[in-house]
């Protein structure tokens, strides 16, 4: 999970194979995973890949264009969705997670998380 985590910021000038590390945690031994292994996703199909019925932990490399520059630039976004429909064990074991994560993602080198985002759809 770590080199995956670790890719996004190696590879900020846009050249990596993948932009997004999708983590899930098995609620019976409360370990933190991969969920499946890190790919590429355009912005528009972020919401495709999260669960409708379960929290999952996302960072996501977004790229962009600044008008005033002519080379692209990165950011990486912490992204914790969590489905109303989640049970209420899984948010607490979820949510407990997330500032610990953040903590230690943020102790990698290179690594700059840019932007918090927190979904829920209820």
């Amino acid at each position: 999970m770590e080199p995956a985590i670790r890719g996004l910021a190696a590879h900020l000038s846009g050249t990596s194979e993948w932009n997004t590390v999708l983590l899930s945690i098995d609620l019976e031994t409360q370990v933190l995973h991969l969920h499946e292994a890190p790919r590429f996703i355009p912005a528009a199909e972020l919401c495709s890949v999260l669960s409708s019925k379960e929290p999952r932990l996302v960072f996501y490399r977004y790229d962009y264009q600044r008008q005033t520059q002519p080379v692209s630039d990165a950011t990486v976004l912490y992204i914790y969705c969590c489905p109303g429909s989640s049970s209420i064990r899984s948010k607490m074991i979820y949510s407990c997670t997330v500032i610990p994560l953040l903590a230690a993602v943020k102790k990698m080198e290179g690594m700059n998380v840019g932007k918090k985002v927190r979904e829920s759809n209820g």
